[in-house]
């Protein structure tokens, strides 16, 4: 059995760095943050970008393609100029939202904002 020379542990050490970018959608602004995991921990903010309510056919509503080329532009500001390799990507969001797809995982239409008006009375109703 050959042991490792010492530059062979230590390089081991160096490629076991990782970093994961994180997601945050908020209703004011979304922002990529990276964590990298080497010898310590370290947090940077890649870009952040707003977010907002838009009036769209009829309703409030949150406009994925901007959303989403916004989200797309950082993770892509992200892999180019890390220099520690990118493991995984979450997000967190506001989470009382949600895209109905079709048979074909695309969205249906743009997605209607918890604070449209559609549900004024609502609670009285139930």
């Amino acid at each position: 059995m050959k042991l490792k020379s010492y530059e062979q542990k230590n390089r081991v050490i160096v490629n076991k760095s990782k970093s994961y970018l994180a997601i945050d959608m908020g209703a004011g602004s979304i922002r990529l943050v990276q964590g990298i995991f080497s010898n310590t921990f370290e947090m940077k903010e890649i870009g952040r970008f707003s977010n907002s309510i838009e009036w769209i056919d009829g309703h409030e509503r949150w406009n994925l393609d901007r959303i989403t080329g916004g989200i797309n532009a950082l993770i892509e500001k992200a892999i180019r100029d890390s220099e520690v390799p990118i493991s995984s990507v979450g997000a967190d969001s506001w989470g009382v939202d949600f895209v109905l797809l079709g048979d074909n995982g695309m969205p249906l239409e743009q997605p209607v904002a918890y604070r449209d008006k559609r549900t004024n009375g609502m609670c009285e109703k139930w």
